[in-house]
Parts: structure tokens; C-alpha cells; sequence
């Protein structure tokens, strides 16, 4: 499922305005065309050696058409893990999976969507809370607002026309939180 490879002929050249210096320091291993730049994930930590000012790229990164940093998108804290794949459904949200088990700090299992400026998609919820008294806060908590997770390794994701996926991977079985 990498795609299909396009054979080149003639001359090519580097381009010159593209502003990556180092790249990203491990593999990237998709890429998303979007808003005039290209989202990539894989199983990077840093992009041009950022991570020694503090900033850090965790699996997901978007790039302008000239291959700068863009606030465009708001990925949070991004992945703890790689992710294999993005796709991006018909009514604008995205997928990304692989085998992250948090993205933006919120647990997510191997797969997760994010809303149209990259956030994760989340709800608010009620939870047990055993002090509503003095912690009146502590009977919501904010989780994925998509209930699921995989118990493997997601390779890619393919969008249906009703804003599904479909996932494929080294998994054996599809988890609902309860």
C-alpha cells in the first residue's frame, strides 16, 4: 500500500527556495497534500534540528510550499509513537494511525482522528469522581472523541465516502472504551 512509483526522464534539479536544511531525523513515511504545503508523518522526533531549542515534531508535521514551518495547522503534542498514515475524510477531518498509543497527550490506541486544523477531535465526558465536593472539576474528563482502538500496528487507513475508514495492519481486534 506505498503507492506507485513514478519513473522521472529528462532533467531535474534541486529546488533552491525549499527552506529544509536537515530534514527530519528518522522516517518519514507519508505525505498529505493540504492547504497549499504537505502534512507528513512517520516516526520522526525533530524537524531541521529544532528539538535543541525545545520543539519538538512527534510523528506529524506540516510544511508550507516552501518547506517552512506553518502554524496553519495546531497538531498539540502530537504522537508518542509513529504514525503510518493520514487520510483525510470528505467532510475535512483526518485520520492518522500507526502505533501511537496518545496523541496530543490524550490516549487514542493506535488510531485517532483530528478535526480540520489538525487538533484532536475530543468530547468531554462524565467520569466517576470519588470527592465531587471539594474536587467538583474532577467529574469530567476530556478524551477522543473517537471511541476505538487497535490492539497492532496500523500500516495505512483509506477514507469511505460517509467519512469512515477502512484500516489495515498487523491487528486482531478493534477496542471500544466502555
Amino acid at each position: 500500500y506505498t503507492g506507485p512509483r513514478i519513473g522521472i526522464l529528462g532533467k531535474t534539479t534541486v529546488d533552491v527556495d525549499y527552506k529544509t536544511a536537515n530534514g527530519f531525523n528518522s522516517a518519514v513515511i507519508q505525505i498529505l497534500e493540504h492547504q497549499g504545503g504537505h502534512i507528513f508523518v512517520g516516526a520522526f522526533t525533530d524537524f531541521n534540528n529544532q528539538s535543541n531549542k525545545g520543539i519538538y515534531r512527534s510523528g506529524i508535521h506540516y510544511l508550507n510550499s516552501l518547506g517552512e514551518n506553518d502554524n496553519r495547522m495546531n497538531f498539540g503534542s502530537r504522537a508518542n509513537g509513529v504514525i503510518s498514515s493520514i487520510v483525510r475524510l470528505p467532510d475535512g477531518k483526518f485520520f492518522v494511525a500507526g502505533s501511537m498509543s496518545e496523541f496530543s497527550k490524550r490516549s487514542v490506541q493506535g488510531i485517532a482522528r483530528l478535526n480540520e486544523n489538525g487538533s484532536l477531535d475530543t468530547l468531554s465526558v462524565d467520569v466517576i469522581n470519588p470527592d465531587p465536593e471539594k474536587k467538583p472539576l474532577n467529574g469530567k474528563d476530556t478524551v477522543s472523541a473517537f471511541n476505538g482502538g487497535l490492539n497492532g500496528f496500523v500500516s495505512y487507513v483509506f477514507a469511505t465516502s460517509n467519512n469512515s475508514i477502512i484500516a489495515v495492519g498487523t491487528f486482531s481486534a478493534h477496542r471500544k472504551i466502555d
